[in-house]
C-alpha cells in the first residue's frame, strides 16, 4: 500500500484518480490511507478528480478502524430481495458478476437493506428455477458488526468454514 501510494503521489491527480477508480474499493481505501498520511494535499486533489460515488466509497471505508471488520470489508457485494425466483437471481448475477470482487455468496436483504440471510451459489444453481430465494437461504446466517475486531471475523470464518462473512 505504501509503495502504491508513493506512485500515485507522483502522478497527476487525474491519473491517480483514474487508477484508484479501477481498484476494488477496499484496496483503494487502504492505498489512499497511505496517500493521506504522506501527502494530504495530493489526497484532497485526487479525491476531487474522482467520480463522486467512488470517492465517497473510499471516504466511507476510511472511517472504520483498519483492524475492524468494517476496515477490512468491501462495499461491493451482491444482494437480492427474498421474493425473487432462482432463475431471476441467476440472470441478475450474470449481469453483475464481472463487477464484483468476490462472488461466493449472495446476500438476501429486505427493502430496508436488512440482512435476512445468505444464499450459496451452489444451492441457487441446483434449485428449480421457480424456487423463491427466501426458501434457499442458509438456515444459519453468520455476520459481524462493522466495529467488530477483524480477528473475531476471521475466527468465525475459519470456525464455520465460510468463504466470506457479511459485515453489518
Amino acid at each position: 500500500d505504501r509503495d502504491a501510494a508513493g506512485i500515485l503521489i507522483r502522478m497527476s491527480a487525474e491519473q491517480a484518480a483514474d487508477v484508484l477508480e479501477q481498484i476494488y474499493p477496499d484496496d483503494a481505501a487502504d492505498i489512499f490511507t497511505e496517500v493521506v498520511a504522506n501527502d494530504p494535499i495530493a489526497a484532497d486533489t485526487i479525491l476531487v478528480e474522482m467520480d463522486p460515488t467512488e470517492a465517497a466509497e473510499i471516504r466511507d471505508l476510511m472511517t472504520y478502524h483498519p483492524d475492524s471488520a468494517g476496515g477490512m470489508m468491501t462495499p461491493e457485494f451482491v444482494a437480492v430481495f427474498p421474493e425473487l425466483r432462482a432463475d431471476e437471481t441467476v440472470a441478475a448475477l450474470r449481469k453483475v458478476a464481472s463487477e464484483t470482487e468476490h462472488l461466493h455468496y449472495v446476500y438476501v436483504v429486505d427493502r430496508n437493506e436488512k440482512l435476512l440471510g445468505v444464499l450459496s451459489l451452489h444451492s441457487l444453481v441446483l434449485s428449480p428455477p421457480d424456487t423463491k430465494v427466501i426458501d434457499l437461504i442458509s438456515p444459519e446466517t453468520w455476520s459481524v458488526n462493522v466495529d467488530d475486531d477483524q480477528e473475531r471475523a476471521a475466527r468465525i470464518v475459519q470456525e464455520r468454514d465460510l468463504l466470506a462473512i457479511p459485515v453489518v
